[in-house]
């Protein structure tokens, strides 16, 4: 136990000498079944934005969306990190967290990978919840599910430029645009639903609102 121990002191260490950042926890867990997960680190950078530190052995592709999902489910927990920084550095740095800029500075692999997208996932967020009554969000391990009855939505965490959505709709009444919507019936995906959104600009997403409503209203 006491060799564990020091191999989270040693990762605490790094997160607070190599990037900057202002330590909070070790192993944070997030979610609250059984497709939640654990980050590995989570700290608070100078600029009082929260950061998200996966520690990987070589190389892995998919720490970028992993650790964009996490940053995702801290941008929609906002009550349980200020809970933790207020515990952690007090009661004026809780109440000062900006996180507008979360998405510039918010997720790192040990080794300096950075995404730029978490603003972006608030957005679609906010779409989604407020497209009708009823509507929930569940965080699943690979992508976050908003429900009616049923989930009618999965929002991909961003890849590179673009975040992806899946929607539940019949692809025969969704018209696939070139780089913008496709039917991916048949193809491995995490999330349920045949139609692909790909969103690259907010006005993507001003158009994709109508998609989200008849998806909801397909459940």
């Amino acid at each position: 136990m006491g060799r564990i121990s020091r191999v989270l002191r040693g990762r605490d260490l790094c997160v607070e000498t190599m990037l900057g950042v202002s330590f909070l926890a070790s192993e944070y867990v997030v979610g609250c079944d059984g497709d939640g997960g654990r980050i590995d680190s989570l700290g608070i950078d100078e600029n009082g934005s929260p950061v998200v530190v996966e520690h990987k052995r070589g190389t892995d592709s998919g720490v970028i969306n992993q650790g964009l999902s996490y940053m995702s489910w801290l941008v929609a927990h906002r009550d349980a990190f200020r809970t933790l920084v207020r515990e952690r550095l007090g009661a004026m740095v809780a109440c000062q967290i900006p996180w507008s800029a979360a998405g510039q500075r918010g997720v790192r692999q040990q080794g300096g990978a950075l995404a730029e997208l978490a603003e972006a996932v608030q957005a679609v967020d906010e779409a989604l919840l407020g497209v009708g009554d009823g509507v929930t969000r569940v965080q699943r391990k690979q992508y976050v599910a908003y429900q009616r009855l049923y989930d009618f939505a999965c929002a991909i965490p961003p890849r590179q430029t673009k975040l992806l959505v899946y929607l539940k709709a019949n692809p025969k009444t969704v018209d696939l645009i070139p780089g913008y919507t496709r039917n991916v019936t048949g193809l491995g995906h995490h999330g349920t639903g045949n139609p692909e959104v790909q969103l690259r600009t907010e006005r993507d997403l001003v158009r994709a609102r109508d998609l989200f409503r008849l998806s909801y209203a397909a459940v």
